[in-house]
């Protein structure tokens, strides 16, 4: 089975290891699930003085793309094909991109309250900062768009030594 063309009764197919595959998709689900549990306690607790300083917008949107990068596997979970590979580099891109915007916006307010020589602070907001961080997301995602429509990624077969096919995202 799997084969263009029978050569025998032994199948064409590498077969897929489920114990493990369902162990990684359990283990991602769960993190995501954990982080999601973080955005609700830091919300439920965003009044204490240690989540009011670290601002909880940004810690929230923090989280939420690390959520979004763990659910990578379930993308390719299921099976593999075209779509679940532009989804799998979707979450992984689009989560990456959200988490490390969030964490530079705020470095760089640190960074410019700190940098100013003036008598007077200056004072970022969270509006602000998030009036800065929309482009750069706006950029990733019309990259991603461009890509997946100028190439996208495509489950590709590949043989394994033993001469059996199976698929990977290109």
């Amino acid at each position: 089975p799997g084969c263009a063309t029978c050569t025998g009764p032994e199948p064409c197919l590498a077969s897929y290891n489920w114990v493990f595959r369902t162990t990684l998709l359990t283990f991602s689900v769960m993190c995501a699930g954990f982080t999601v549990v973080l955005v609700l306690y830091m919300y439920q607790h965003r009044k204490v003085k240690v989540f009011k300083v670290a601002s909880p917008i940004f810690l929230t949107i923090t989280l939420l793309g690390c959520a979004f990068m763990y659910l990578e596997m379930a993308a390719i979970f299921p099976i593999l094909d075209t779509y679940s590979c532009i989804a799998t580099k979707w979450t992984r891109h689009m989560g990456f991109c959200v988490t490390y915007t969030a964490l530079l916006m705020k470095t760089w307010r640190v960074s410019l309250t700190y940098r100013v020589k003036s008598a007077h602070k200056v004072k970022l907001t969270d509006k602000q900062l998030l009036q800065w961080m929309v482009p750069i997301l706006l950029v990733m995602l019309i990259y991603l768009g461009t890509w997946t429509l100028s190439a996208p990624p495509t489950a590709e077969k590949i043989v394994d030594q033993n001469g059996l096919i199976f698929k990977q995202c290109s």
